[in-house]
């Protein structure tokens, strides 16, 4: 004698399962309004909409050119450092119009300070982080490095253009 017991994974019942959920979600569609009459609409304040039609300025930083060094392990297990490649590029910081004048008069005042950090950023980052065709790390550790010298908030983002990669 067979069990005739409820079964829900026995084979002839699966089909039924999907075929009911399949009718639900098609039933709560309808339902729901798929694709209604009434369109959706957005609301943007005046304040929103500035910062939305406000452009970004390009403000030059400099041209580098970087000796980047790689370590390597000598024949006394010691850690040395050899330069691997030369990194050259031309660095813009983007802000907004209306702090251009004090982000330039901010490079003037910190020209040498910025270079170094810069260049030493170029120096601290590993060869892969610049062969990166985005150099997206790169930027954001330059970034986060130069900030304070713009009084924390004036450089929105970078570009870095003309990149060079040289090995040595």
């Amino acid at each position: 004698m067979t069990d005739r017991r409820y079964n829900p994974n026995h084979p002839d019942r699966r089909p039924l399962r999907w075929g009911a959920v399949l009718s639900c979600v098609a039933v709560l569609a309808v339902l729901a309004g798929c694709g209604g009459d009434a369109p959706v609409q957005f609301t943007i304040n005046e304040q929103e909409m500035g910062r939305i039609a406000e452009e970004l300025v390009e403000i030059p930083l400099g041209q580098y050119e970087v000796p980047v060094p790689a370590p390597y392990a000598d024949d006394s297990a010691q850690t040395r450092y050899k330069t691997a490649l030369l990194f050259r590029f031309r660095l813009d910081a983007l802000v907004e119009p209306h702090e251009s004048g004090s982000t330039a008069r901010l490079i003037d005042r910190n020209k040498n300070s910025l270079r170094d950090r810069v260049m030493t950023t170029c120096r601290n980052s590993s060869v892969n982080e610049l062969l990166d065709p985005q150099l997206t790390a790169f930027r954001a550790r330059v970034l986060d490095e130069i900030q304070p010298l713009f009084e924390g908030h004036l450089v929105r983002r970078l570009v870095i253009t003309e990149v060079l990669t040289d090995p040595m």
